[in-house]
């Protein structure tokens, strides 16, 4: 006998061999990564959409709501700022800059 019950619980119930393995429920799908941040693409992809529903240029602050409500989640302010500014300079942009704060999406061939 030990002098702790709950110890001398655990111990009997570990010497039984009716052990059963523990049923895990699948992980459901996520746009972030485990340390809390968001997995490359999710933002750009949102971006894109939501400039193809559109069709018409956007201003940065309508783009960046709309993108936080198809998310569902805040997306940093920046985030969708420096996204916005540095595709529309890429070699091969997939939306350009009409003006100040304003993009619209590329026609595609």
């Amino acid at each position: 006998m030990l002098s702790n019950f709950r110890t001398e619980v655990v111990f009997k119930r570990l010497t039984k061999r009716d052990w059963a393995q523990v049923v895990r429920l699948k992980a459901k799908r996520s746009d972030r990564a485990r340390d809390g941040k968001l997995k490359n693409g999710t933002v750009i992809t949102a971006l894109l959409a939501v400039l193809a529903q559109s069709g018409r240029p956007m201003r940065y602050t309508e783009i960046h709501q709309q993108v936080e409500a198809m998310l569902g989640f805040p997306v940093c302010r920046s985030s969708t700022k420096q996204l916005l500014s540095a595709e529309a300079s890429h070699r091969q942009p997939r939306f350009e800059r009409v003006g100040r704060g304003k993009y619209q999406l590329l026609s595609q061939p």
